[in-house]
């Protein structure tokens, strides 16, 4: 009975979810502190770099370009008389749109969840000891997790790997750095990024499937796989 209300992909979620689960109270117990301790200790040129480079995680880099370009490319879309030029518009259209609830979505959810949980910083930690939870954490002291920074570059690298597969190492690998660079600035613990990994991840690839549903920008092949519509399609 169970198997069959959940199906296959169901048991995928139920199983990821736990794992993440695992990840984050592991972490907690044992990588947490020693972290926030780390990134102390670290080089300032370092530190320096690495709060550039977190800047990727600001989600205004990403929505406020996106909010713009969609009604400009739904413009261009009505105006244009040419077919093949119109379908393009069309998919990259919808393609904006889906990243933008992608990473506006998730970033929703995780701003709800930090007040919710009320983590304190690594700041706190080294400053007067609390590793603790306070919520609702109305203030940003204490909205450690989930992190923001690692939901927003998550969520943009999955839902752009999702529209250019063959770019999907690289985005990887860029989401990556953003996230160690938030334990290096001292704003995160492993745990936090664990967190705002799993919500990104949580939102983005049902949004897909529902996009799918649609005919919007994805397809799904006879293996059961999601990919890129094209545009012949």
């Amino acid at each position: 009975m169970t198997s069959s209300v959940l199906g296959k992909e169901g048991w995928r979620w139920l199983a990821a979810g736990g794992a993440a689960l695992l990840l984050a109270a592991f972490s907690m117990a044992y990588l947490d502190r020693p972290s926030a301790y780390w990134a102390r200790d670290l080089p300032p040129a370092f530190v320096a770099f690495c709060e550039r480079l977190t800047q990727l995680g600001n989600s205004a880099w990403y929505l406020v370009p996106l909010a713009l370009a969609i009604p400009l490319i739904h413009f261009a879309h009505g105006r244009s008389a040419d077919h093949a030029r119109k379908l393009r518009l069309g998919w990259l259209f919808w393609a904006a749109i889906f990243l933008f609830l992608a990473i506006a979505g998730s970033g929703l959810l995780t701003d709800l969840l930090k007040v919710v949980c009320g983590r304190a910083r690594p700041v706190l930690l080294l400053r007067m000891g609390d590793f603790g939870w306070h919520p609702p954490g109305l203030t940003a002291k204490l909205q450690s997790f989930p992190s923001g920074h690692a939901n927003t570059i998550t969520a943009a690298a999955v839902a752009l790997g999702m529209l250019a597969p063959r770019l999907r190492t690289a985005l990887i690998a860029m989401a990556a750095l953003v996230l160690l660079s938030r334990i290096v600035v001292g704003e995160h613990y492993p745990s936090d990024l664990v967190a705002g990994v799993a919500v990104a991840c949580a939102t983005t690839f049902p949004l897909r499937a529902a996009f799918a549903r649609r005919g919007l920008v994805f397809r799904r092949s006879e293996d059961g796989g999601l990919s890129p519509q094209k545009l012949a399609d």
